[in-house]
């Protein structure tokens, strides 16, 4: 069963709300969706142009930062980047 997929308002401020439901949908929550196979479009508001490269990019940063810091942990068992 495939899930709906999401309709997302992008604000002014780099808030993105989904327009169903009204709420805040961080970048770090977003990253669920593609791996879960459920597709977004987002638009900014109030002008209703078309954003959903912008926020796509935004989730892949996310999910790449995150790798990272993942990675750099099981490497050296800290968290953070350090300076040498």
């Amino acid at each position: 069963m495939s899930l709906p997929p999401r309709v997302l308002c992008c604000f002014e401020d780099g808030t993105i709300r989904d327009h169903s439901t009204h709420l805040r949908v961080p970048l770090d929550d977003l990253v669920k969706d593609p791996r879960d196979g459920r597709r977004f479009t987002a638009h900014e508001h109030p002008a209703g142009t078309d954003c959903t490269y912008r926020v796509l990019a935004g989730v892949l940063a996310t999910a790449v930062g995150r790798g990272m810091r993942q990675a750099q942990h099981a490497l050296t068992g800290r968290s953070g980047w350090s300076r040498q």
